[in-house]
């Protein structure tokens, strides 16, 4: 694969990572505490910033598309599969506190 190809899939997937960040935002129903949601650059850490009153942690199983998608930049970026790891936090909105954390290297472990 070229590099023009390579950023092209690099930004497609943040393109679609943006727009599944936009549906779960919009999504009151489902995700009636999610207020925000950010990543950084390289897709290793995502924050959600919740009202922490509304929050349940059954919300946090609709953002485990995140840990894929935080996995597959990775590989894609050419990160060694043993150190490929993604963090979702669930911060209070309010007083920015981590509320929960988890990670997919955890994740993977819990099916061993």
């Amino acid at each position: 694969m070229n590099k023009s190809t390579h950023k092209k899939l690099l930004e497609n997937l943040k393109k679609g990572t943006d727009e599944s960040i936009a549906k779960i935002i919009e999504d009151k129903k489902n995700f009636p505490s999610f207020d925000n949601i950010t990543y950084n650059d390289d897709l290793t850490e995502f924050n959600i910033f919740v009202d922490k009153q509304s929050y349940n942690s059954i919300q946090s199983l609709g953002v485990l598309a995140f840990y894929f998608t935080g996995n597959m930049y990775q590989a894609m970026n050419c990160v060694s599969s043993d150190k490929i790891n993604t963090t979702v936090n669930f911060i209070d909105s309010s007083t920015k506190e981590v509320i929960e954390s988890g990670n997919s290297k955890d994740m993977g472990n819990s099916f061993n």
